[in-house]
């Protein structure tokens, strides 16, 4: 009997259960990368699968990132990811797969290029410079991790050019033999096929040419196919899918100014002209000024709209395509993303069009960063899974959010990602250690290394139980709109020239999107180049079929030319009665040429580009109207809930309608009319909860009212009839309920020891004098630039591709540290990384550096640490120091307080019984990173129901325990909860408020607010980027818990005229 691939979502097939919605299974939940950093070891590495499990995990991808330490695909390697599956098999768990040592994909760890140069990858350099000529501009030296291009001069010379320009445009170009056949007013320009240099990161080679069919089959032959061998029989079940991460080619790059001498970059394969001949017809060396100037001569320049076209079907079959046909035939799924997804230009330069490299793809996926919110992204990728019939969307998401990622920012983030299609979640990150340069690998990490992490199963649960409704039958989406991406290939040309329309056409774009979604019309893209395969022109009636969906609206918007097979398919759909929506400019080029006449669809309306009047005409098409209820302090009754994003999915007689506030601070409540009569059912999914939900059925309509606060959500089970007599209002935290005081605080409980960073020090290289004070990163990166070693940061070398011989210590470096007491501690301990190969001194004398344990990370130990007295004590630790040398902050742990001012931190007292409720950085404990409990008393008299609320907190989350019994977690607004009627007396009442490890270990000598890109340089800064003084980020709960009881709270004062709000 075959198994179902998990996610082929088999349980979601099967009729709804609420006991499957209570407790869902492993398919509906998601997988994190599982970053092998360091010389993995099998035990302990399949030890670390029972944590995911203990999160609430489906899975894991098995993911090698930087630090790994043991050859990449070896004997060894392969050994511990057989363990891994058999071990995820017998849990009932996936194990996923991903097809490269870091990313991007495609290189296999450096291999593909041993003995086949033919291989690497290469970008077309057209330049005014020929090869050995004095450049006009600094050569960037930055290390080279991806295809971004680099001049090179390694490469051959294609063509030289005789060029002429007519106020920036293409006047003429003609090949030349030599610069002196040039005239005058011609300038000279070269083109080059060159490789990127030799980089480190890919193991001493470049990286590889995806636009070959032959490099992509050597890739598989040494990653899919290895895997094949050793666990191949699990392919489909307890191994679903293979993951590719960021494949890529040179992205393309423009002018900036068009009469300026630059460098301009183009993606190249060696067979190129050849196939361009064949695709297109032209002779692509001699069309090339074209790519990089606007023919003066032309109405668009069709040669450029030709190429981009090409280069982004070679990348999609010989690459992609490749991949996803040798997956099917092997019972895997291919899954992964694109690079530089989210935008017109981004997309342009670097894939051509996303949509179409998702073809292929059996589980297409996105990438999500820092907290952004690229609606276009998850919609293009959605669109093309529904169009194909594909069972879902992956998201790699929460990367490069920081420690102080909370986890309503987790549901935040992956709710409107749900609501746009995506169903299977691929957390970023969990490492396996934070040794060395991987605890700066783009944090937080979602491990045991965060204090919060056994709490996390509660926002998996959340995510499983919405997949048991999203994942259900098909989605209704009657609005379809073309993808403008063709029209913006006609623009990206020199920037002085052209930034104008990109600017514009790129701002329609993201406007058009957020009209429809706050609009609440959900609707689909439609790919130009995929459209012929999925609509045959014999189907197209009163609704379009494309491939498996239905649309009974189409939107043309702002195009300015069409593909004549998108025209003819429009043509007759709007022939056959249905609606084209001609939005803004309408198309005036088809297939970028100028025909006899303007294109014209008959029977099509066409709209100014104004959000009013296109939502007008879609109203029609809208399955659920929501408009504000309520006026609250930024929102006015009768409005449109445009904070709201929905799915709906039908099943059978059933919808499924999954709703979120996509704004996590500011409640929306709203009446909700939805097309059709039904009884309605709400189902909580953080408590697994379920209600009839009162509403009102007229003239086909069914009416309810909804309240959502700040990041909350809710699925929505409609099925046909009548509401019953069990049917009620929802219960409103902020309504129903006011406060009557506030918990009493009896203690406070640290479940760590306090802490004092020490991360400035002195520093001595054998018997030179002492220099410094430095930061201890800093320390490392100018000894490295001494000796002529890589710099540390997220694109050196593997430490695996690095022979003994090269890993010997070079000279002996003397780290001096400074500690100031103004008490006595005389017991704590030093938490250090390897102690096993540092010498330490405290004030001269030698310390032994024996664990007795550790502290966050297994690799980070703790070792008994002398008594300190009051004063200055002079820490002094010794290293034989090599190019795997890591230098890292130190730690001392106990039961003492810690002053922080500015840049110095000195010991001080402390006593618990002084911490109150607020910050607690300015109360003694700066630099502690654990979980803070606050012991509280309430009186209950037995009879009235009592509801707390954490109205204010810093932290992942707050629990809440009654009298010992865990009662809630508290994630999101308003951070309250019904507790009910408690017995009559005093009830001990726990807070727990989760701590993270910015203040230990995050990047706190970075200034707030320059940058929200959080990678290993964000240790790194300078200049003004860089403070001296700590930057802390504030921790505990901020002020007393409240005790509400049923009632309306009223404000003491009237705010911008409103007389209620809370």
């Amino acid at each position: 009997m075959t198994t179902a691939n998990p996610l082929s979502y088999p349980t979601s097939r099967k009729p709804f259960s609420l006991d499957t919605f209570r407790n869902p299974p492993k398919e509906y939940r998601g997988a994190p990368f599982w970053g092998w950093v360091t010389k993995q070891e099998k035990q302990a590495t399949l030890e670390q699968i029972d944590m995911f499990e203990e999160m609430g995990m489906g899975g894991f991808h098995m993911h090698t990132r930087v630090g790994l330490d043991i050859p990449y695909m070896g004997e060894e390697f392969m050994e511990i990811v057989r363990g891994c599956v058999d071990k995820a098999k017998k849990k009932g768990m996936s194990a996923f797969l991903y097809d490269e040592d870091r990313w991007p994909s495609g290189f296999a760890g450096g291999k593909v290029l041993e003995g086949h140069p033919e291989h690497r990858h290469l970008h077309l350099l057209f330049t005014p410079w020929a090869y050995g000529e004095e450049i006009g501009y600094t050569k960037p030296n930055f290390p080279i991790a991806n295809a971004a291009p680099m001049r090179s001069e390694l490469g051959e010379l294609l063509a030289t050019y005789a060029i002429k320009l007519d106020h920036g445009r293409l006047s003429s170009s003609r090949r030349i033999s030599s610069p002196s056949e040039s005239t005058s007013g011609e300038k000279v320009w070269y083109a080059y096929a060159e490789p990127l240099p030799d980089s480190g990161f890919f193991g001493d080679q470049t990286y590889t040419d995806l636009l070959s069919e032959d490099m992509t089959k050597r890739f598989i032959e040494l990653t899919h196919e290895v895997y094949k061998k050793h666990i191949g029989k699990d392919f489909g079940g307890a191994a679903p899918s293979m993951f590719t991460d960021e494949p890529q080619y040179c992205p393309m790059s423009t002018l900036a100014e068009s009469e300026k001498l630059q460098d301009v970059f183009l993606p190249w394969t060696k067979r190129i002209v050849h196939s361009f001949k064949e695709a297109k017809g032209g002779d692509l060396l001699e069309l090339l000024p074209q790519l990089i100037w606007d023919p003066a001569d032309q109405e668009a320049n069709t040669t450029k709209y030709q190429f981009l076209d090409h280069v982004c079907e070679l990348f999609a079959n010989n690459y992609i395509g490749v991949l996803a046909t040798w997956c099917a035939k092997n019972n895997l799924y291919c899954t992964g993303h694109m690079n530089a997804e989210p935008t017109l230009a981004s997309q342009t330069a670097q894939t051509g069009e996303v949509m179409r490299c998702y073809r292929e793809m059996q589980f297409p996926g996105i990438d999500m960063l820092c907290d952004k919110r690229e609606y276009n992204t998850a919609k293009q990728c959605a669109s093309v899974s529904r169009q194909y019939g594909r069972t879902g969307v992956m998201s790699e998401l929460y990367g490069v959010t920081g420690w102080q990622f909370t986890f309503e920012g987790h549901k935040g983030q992956g709710d409107w990602q749900a609501a746009l299609g995506v169903t299977f979640r691929v957390h970023h990150l969990f490492w396996s250690t934070m040794e060395g340069e991987a605890k700066r690998d783009y944090p937080g990490c979602i491990g045991y290394q965060s204090p919060w992490w056994k709490e996390y199963a509660q926002i998996e649960n959340h995510f499983a139980r919405v997949n048991s409704a999203l994942t259900r039958g098909r989605p209704v989406t009657r609005v379809a709109v073309i993808h403008p991406v063709e029209s913006y290939w006609l623009c990206f040309g020199p920037k002085d020239k052209n930034s104008e329309e990109t600017d514009y056409r790129e701002k329609a774009h993201g406007e058009l999107t957020e009209w429809l979604l706050e609009g609440h019309i959900d609707f689909d893209f439609i790919s130009e180049s995929l459209f012929p395969e999925l609509t045959d022109m014999d189907s197209i009636g009163k609704t379009l079929s494309v491939g498996k969906c239905q649309y009974e609206v189409v939107v043309v918007p702002n195009l300015r030319t069409i593909r004549s097979t998108t025209l003819s398919r429009l043509q007759k759909f709007a022939a056959q009665g249905g609606k084209v929506i001609v939005a803004g400019i309408a198309p005036s080029l088809v297939d970028a040429l100028k025909p006899t006449s303007p294109p014209e669809i008959k029977g099509s309306v066409s709209l100014p580009w104004s959000k009013a009047q296109l939502l007008s005409a879609l109203h029609p098409h809208r399955d659920l109207d929501m408009i504000v209820s309520n006026t609250t302090l930024y929102r006015a009754q009768g409005t449109r809930a445009d904070s709201l994003f929905y799915q709906m999915r039908e099943d059978g007689e059933e919808k499924y309608i999954f709703i979120c506030n996509t704004d996590r601070k500011e409640p929306c409540p709203v009446t909700l009319n939805v097309r059709g009569e039904w009884k309605v059912e709400a189902l909580d999914t953080f408590t697994g909860s379920c209600w009839e939900v009162k509403a009102e059925q007229d003239n086909g309509q069914t009416a309810f009212k909804y309240w959502f606060d700040g990041c909350e959500s809710v699925i929505l089970i409609l099925r046909p009839g009548k509401a019953s007599p069990d049917a009620r209002d929802q219960t409103i935290m902020r309504r129903h309920y006011k406060q009557v005081g506030d918990v009493k605080l009896q203690s406070v409980q640290l479940q760590e020891p306090n802490t004092l960073l020490l991360d400035y020090c002195e520093y001595k290289w054998n018997d030179e004098p002492w220099q410094g004070a430095e930061e201890v990163l800093a320390v490392d990166q100018l000894m490295r630039r001494r000796l002529g070693l890589f710099l540390k940061g997220a694109k050196f070398r593997q430490p695996y591709t690095i022979p003994q011989d090269k890993r010997k210590s070079i000279g002996r470096l003397r780290l001096r540290f400074t500690i100031n007491a103004k008490t006595t501690v005389e017991k704590s301990n030093l938490a250090i990384e390897s102690p096993d190969k540092v010498k330490a001194y405290l004030n001269g004398q030698s310390i032994d550096l024996k664990p007795n344990g550790w502290w966050v990370d297994k690799s980070i130990k703790t070792v008994p640490f002398p008594p300190i007295s009051e004063g200055k004590h002079a820490l002094e630790l010794e290293y034989d120091y090599g190019m795997l040398t890591n230098l890292e902050r130190v730690y001392l742990l106990g039961d003492f307080g810690v002053d922080v001012r500015g840049r110095s931190a000195l010991i001080v007292p402390l006593d618990l019984n002084d911490v109150e409720f607020g910050d607690i950085t300015r109360q003694s404990l700066p630099f502690y990173s654990g979980n803070v409990t606050y012991h509280t008393t309430l009186e209950s008299d037995g009879k009235t129901p009592i509801a707390l609320r954490v109205a204010h907190f810093a932290g992942p989350a707050v629990s809440v325990d009654i009298d010992g019994k865990r009662s809630a977690l508290l994630v999101h607004e308003p951070y309250a909860f019904e507790a009910g009627i408690l017995s009559k007396g005093e009830h001990k009442v726990d807070f727990t408020c989760y701590g993270n490890r910015h203040n230990s270990f995050g990047a706190i000598h970075l200034v707030d607010n320059k940058t929200n890109w959080l990678n290993a340089d964000s240790w790194r800064s300078d200049f003004d980027w860089w403070s001296e003084e700590y930057v802390l980020g504030q921790a505990g709960i901020l002020n007393a818990p409240r005790v509400e009881v049923p009632g309306l709270e009223v404000p003491k004062q009237v705010r911008r005229g409103l007389t209620l709000h809370v």
